[in-house]
């Protein structure tokens, strides 16, 4: 069977037209034909435009090599607006089956779960705007897209700036902004030890789990490498002194994947790792070194004005 359309096949069938049924005897008919015929002809299209695939096309036309969580809340928003669909895992249910068709099709390529457009799916997605119908609706929706991959753009390079910001910054400054980061956070008692006998450890904070209040202990490594499984053992080994019942390592870089598996190790005592990425999202996440921008654009409701209209 053609891997385009597997799933739902016989919904497919009768909601394009692929096939004709007379007293009990099936046709195949012109659409169908084309169907089989063309791996990307017009019938194709109209499935696809009908399943939300060319939806999805555009959205890694925007985020360029990305996770299928990043996708989810666009295509959350689709679904909402075109469809019945309300669970949120049946919705990301129906994305990864999608993005699992478009791999098979050769119009999308996966690499350590990330999903990239294939020069195939760039080609098919420009044939889809050729044909479209130069309407409103279809000018707002190319402008919002070209609004939304400039603000892409631009998110990515205060990203970087931020990164440079980072790397730059005096040692100990560096772990007093790790400290307020975790105030805002909700950690309590936060402290950033003095640089003599600190075992390695450079801030302390108790933060409520539940009913009881945990100490952690925080350790901040502003390296360019990747930080090693050796890390890891060596903060475990100083939380009992501490009195504390955890470990955070936090860097600017990244860790290894001895030193990720270590950390996961249920026999230890429980150790988190932040990497640069993590730690940029946080600090944004909690506006510390950032100003947020609001950009606010309207669009007018068609649909509003066509049901308000007086008859002429």
């Amino acid at each position: 069977m053609n891997p385009r359309h597997v799933q739902g096949s016989n919904y497919l069938l009768k909601r394009h037209d692929l096939l004709h049924e007379s007293k009990g005897v099936y046709s195949i008919t012109d659409e169908g034909i084309d169907f089989i015929k063309y791996e990307l002809g017009q019938t194709t299209k109209a499935v696809d435009e009908w399943e939300g695939i060319f939806k999805i096309l555009k959205l890694l036309e925007l985020r360029e090599n990305t996770k299928s969580a990043v996708l989810l809340p666009d295509w959350r928003d689709y679904l909402l607006a075109k469809t019945k669909y309300k669970s949120e895992r049946a919705m990301y249910g129906l994305l990864r089956f999608r993005l699992a068709n478009l791999i098979s099709r050769g119009l999308v390529s996966r690499k350590s779960h990330r999903y990239k457009l294939t020069q195939k799916g760039r080609k098919y997605l420009d044939s889809q705007k050729e044909g479209q119908e130069v309407t409103q609706e279809v000018e707002n929706e190319a402008l919002s897209l070209t609004l939304e991959l400039r603000l892409n753009e631009l998110v990515e390079r205060q990203r970087e700036a931020l990164k440079v910001r980072l790397s730059k910054m005096n040692p100990y400054a560096f772990e007093q902004l790790i400290g307020r980061l975790l105030e805002e956070m909700g950690y309590e008692d936060v402290e950033v030890t003095q640089a003599s006998n600190d075992k390695g450890v450079d801030v302390i904070g108790t933060i409520e789990n539940g009913i009881s209040s945990v100490k952690e202990i925080v350790q901040v490594k502003r390296f360019q490498s990747n930080i090693s499984n050796s890390a890891v053992n060596e903060l475990r080994g100083v939380i009992p002194l501490f009195e504390a019942y955890r470990g955070t390592i936090i860097t600017t870089s990244d860790f290894t994947k001895a030193a990720i598996d270590t950390a996961k190790d249920i026999r230890g005592i429980p150790v988190t790792l932040i990497n640069g990425e993590k730690l940029i999202d946080l600090l944004i996440k909690y506006k510390i070194g950032i100003i947020p921008r609001k950009l606010e654009f309207f669009e007018v409701d068609g649909e509003f004005f066509e049901q308000n209209s007086e008859p002429a």
